[in-house]
């Protein structure tokens, strides 16, 4: 059995930006290609994996794919979702987003952050379920995510 992961976007959702500052009422832009490593333990179960991120920008709104591959306990996961959000304007925003789990796409789960605009990098912080193959949450893990372009 394959553990299945579900993607943060986002949390777990990093962006970068053109410049290191935004004028009030201006987005930033954070469209691109992001990663990051995951790790944490849950009930004994160790998680290492990297998170990859492709976002896409309108404005304050984003979208996007996700894919974490990695190991629970070394035994080897993987998994892939979708992600719609909001991004404050200005310098510095909040980021909201809406994850799905293309393997369990009745799951939502929703995670927020800021984007720091100097280093082009997004933190956020949340729960990282892991499915059973019948789509119930077998184990969560508390992360705190940093994903850079």
């Amino acid at each position: 059995m394959r553990p299945s992961f579900v993607i943060l976007a986002v949390l777990l959702v990093a962006c970068g930006a053109d410049s290191a500052t935004s004028p009030a009422g201006s987005y930033a832009d954070i469209s691109g290609s992001y990663s990051g490593p995951i790790s944490g333990t849950s009930q004994g179960v160790t998680l290492s994996a990297t998170l990859s991120l492709t976002i896409a920008q309108n404005g304050g709104s984003v979208s996007g794919t996700e894919a974490v591959v990695g190991t629970l306990n070394g035994t080897p996961g993987s998994g892939t979702g979708t992600f719609t959000g909001t991004i404050a304007p200005g310098n510095n925003p909040s980021v909201n987003l809406a994850v799905t789990d293309s393997d369990c796409p009745a799951f939502h789960q929703s995670y927020s952050g800021a984007y720091d605009s100097a280093n082009h990098r997004l933190t956020m912080t949340g729960p990282f379920p892991i499915f059973n193959p019948d789509c119930s949450v077998a184990l969560t893990y508390s992360l705190t995510l940093i994903l850079s372009k």
